[in-house]
């Protein structure tokens, strides 16, 4: 399982979140309604527990899926919601996600996008400029605590 948000700028916090500026960084763009087009046959984002998505639940002794299919949580925590999370549920096709990409006709309903390592520094104090930090992401005490030790301690 993967989890994505809807939100291009706190997926670039997780994209740089742990990057000190050594190396690039990317975000990865996905279509989920193209995603569950290929996987379920239907321009739809279910929920986690619709019986359209059970063939992926957990628990399963063989997932009899190979291609993944993107779901919402069914149950939003304070952190799911600051995060604005979806998932994506993989079937036994390591490679399933790639693949379908591959065989798109777009190309774009699954693209990377990179940071050179020379924006990463700017970016990451942009975000912060924006209110996009540890607290905004993880709306508990440990977001708190995060985010103070990099003030403090440069991480």
């Amino acid at each position: 399982m993967l989890d994505w948000t809807e939100s291009a700028l706190i997926a670039l916090h997780f994209a740089l979140r742990d990057n000190r500026g050594a190396s690039d960084a990317s975000v990865w763009m996905l279509d989920p309604w193209w995603l569950n087009k290929q996987s379920l046959g239907e321009y739809d984002i279910p929920y986690a527990g619709d019986p359209r998505v059970s063939r992926w639940a957990p628990g399963m002794q063989e997932l009899k899926d190979q291609l993944p299919v993107a779901i919402k949580p069914m149950q939003a925590s304070p952190r799911i919601t600051a995060q604005r999370g979806f998932f994506t549920i993989h079937g036994t096709e390591r490679l399933g996600l790639h693949q379908i990409a591959e065989s798109a006709a777009r190309k774009n309903e699954l693209h990377e996008l990179v940071i050179p390592v020379e924006y990463v520094i700017a970016m990451k104090r942009d975000l912060a400029l924006a209110g996009i930090s540890e607290t905004t992401v993880f709306p508990e005490l440990e977001g708190l605590c995060r985010e103070m030790k990099e003030w403090f301690y440069g991480g």
